[in-house]
């Protein structure tokens, strides 16, 4: 073998290798940022379910207590009735 076709085999076998390590560092970044993505939708979900849960939790405390119905409120193994001071008078 000469020392050209020597040199063109270790030049190929370079590129070869190049470019397999670009096309596993590309399929590395798509992977992160594939779940990236997906776990911000996850959490967009969890967080718009939480803010739905809380405002309906609230308008249902507001139109109980604007009809003067008192209002049971339970936490763990606490539990409080609330009642609308306007409807006391």
């Amino acid at each position: 073998m000469s020392r050209k076709s020597e040199k063109n085999t270790k030049t190929q076998i370079f590129l070869i290798i190049l470019m397999l390590v670009v096309i596993v560092l590309s399929l590395y970044i798509f992977y992160d940022k594939y779940t990236q993505f997906q776990n911000n939708i996850q959490t967009q979900a969890y967080t718009a379910g939480y803010r739905q849960g809380v405002i309906d939790t609230v308008v249902k405390i507001i139109d109980s207590s604007s009809e003067c119905r008192p209002v049971p409120v339970f936490y763990k193994n606490t539990s409080v009735t609330l009642v609308n001071i306007n409807c006391t008078q």
